[in-house]
């Protein structure tokens, strides 16, 4: 009630990105309904996904700002970072069908599996702690390997000082990991996650350069083939090319990302009419 009264009142309404998929995913379900619809959208440099209809900003994300090329190797693990397993029926939106969620299980133990014994004793687990209708993911994890270690404190600290990140859902940690400049191999299955066709050609150079991949075999191969030398792959100019590439769509940092931010307001602010301006405006 309270936000129809503001726009009534001639309020410009704007929401902004604060997460992953927005964007990527072909199909988002609510963000259209709730957050699409306003006088201006400020995504984290996307400017179009599928044919959803909306004035999006292009902006520098404040909080992968923050982290922006910031990785520096301090402890030679692995962080493998998991991700929400619900099971219950949801609305249509961007997370895979409860039924793919065995699959996805299984595929964390077979990669962790494949990895040879040296590296997969370098492995951090971080399992996914706040869904509240999920599969068990910290006790099916440890029932398979009995002394897998975790991660349980910043999630943030342990990427930026990890030798590499393992990751296995195209959501928010992929983007800090990417703007954060840490190493990084991702892996999920290719259907449970359909992309928009604005992300495919970038998500396709991932691929191209080892960082992508759509089993957890060949994901854990590629860890056990640079593990020795994990920064000769990761500066490699082709890598660095395809990360900066993506992350320049999806996940935009600046310095100055404040001063960005208050251009861009100042101009929606000043924007003529009630409604929203011209879709694909850009600060």
């Amino acid at each position: 009630m309270g936000i129809a009264l503001a726009c009534a009142s001639g309020e410009r309404l704007v929401s902004c990105q604060h997460g992953g998929t927005y964007g990527t995913a072909r199909s988002v379900g609510a963000f259209v309904e709730m957050d699409y619809p306003y006088h201006a959208f400020l995504t984290w440099g996307w400017r179009e996904q599928e044919d959803y209809r909306g004035n999006f900003v292009s902006l520098p994300s404040p909080g992968l700002s923050r982290l922006r090329n910031r990785h520096r190797e301090t402890s030679d693990v692995v962080v493998m970072v998991g991700g929400s397993m619900p099971v219950r029926g949801a609305r249509l939106g961007f997370l895979p069908s409860p039924h793919n969620m065995l699959r996805y299980r299984e595929a964390k133990r077979d990669f962790v599996a494949a990895l040879s014994p040296p590296v997969r004793n370098r492995v951090y687990y971080r399992p996914y702690r706040r869904g509240l209708s999920d599969l068990p993911d910290e006790a099916y994890m440890r029932g398979r390997f009995s002394d897998l270690k975790t991660v349980d404190g910043d999630l943030d600290a342990a990427l930026l000082g990890c030798r590499l990140a393992v990751i296995d859902h195209p959501i928010t940690t992929m983007l800090t990991a990417l703007a954060a400049n840490v190493p990084t191999i991702l892996y999920w299955e290719k259907e449970a996650w359909p992309l928009a066709r604005q992300a495919e050609p970038l998500f396709q150079r991932l691929r191209d350069v080892g960082i992508l991949h759509h089993d957890a075999a060949a994901a854990a191969a590629q860890v056990n083939r640079v593990w020795d030398d994990v920064p000769a792959w990761w500066r490699r100019p082709e890598v660095q090319e395809a990360r900066r590439a993506f992350t320049r769509t999806y996940a935009r940092t600046s310095r100055l990302w404040w001063w960005h931010w208050v251009k861009a307001l100042w101009a929606l602010a000043r924007a003529k009419g009630d409604g929203p301006p011209a879709r694909g405006n850009d600060a």
